[in-house]
């Protein structure tokens, strides 16, 4: 992997890193529900999935196949902040806005 290609990553992936630490602290201290329990798990596989690239993207050198997909997919991605966004982003184009009063 070219060295740009190689930061360009490392960078992607503490950004992503950040974000489900972010996520893992907004989790209640006492793990109660069944979503609660589910969210805490993919976190955890999240974090589990991108600490093993970091590591692998820290070292000088990095081999990839070259028929391998590209290193962006590998990054997991917030799946819940996701589909908030879309559903935010679908509810801000079919709102409407309503006449001020004076």
């Amino acid at each position: 992997v070219p060295e740009e290609e190689r930061q360009a990553t490392l960078a992607a992936l503490k950004m992503r890193k950040a974000e489900v630490e972010k996520g893992l602290n907004a989790l209640p201290f006492k793990i109660e529900t069944q979503g609660q329990k589910n969210r805490e798990k993919e976190l955890g596989v999240s974090m589990a999935h991108l600490e093993k690239l970091l590591l692998m993207f820290g070292n000088a050198v990095v081999f990839v196949p070259q028929d391998s997909a590209p290193i962006q997919s590998m990054v997991p991605k917030n799946q819940r902040h996701e589909r908030e966004k879309v559903t935010h982003d679908e509810a801000r184009a079919g709102a409407t806005e309503l006449p001020r009063i004076s």
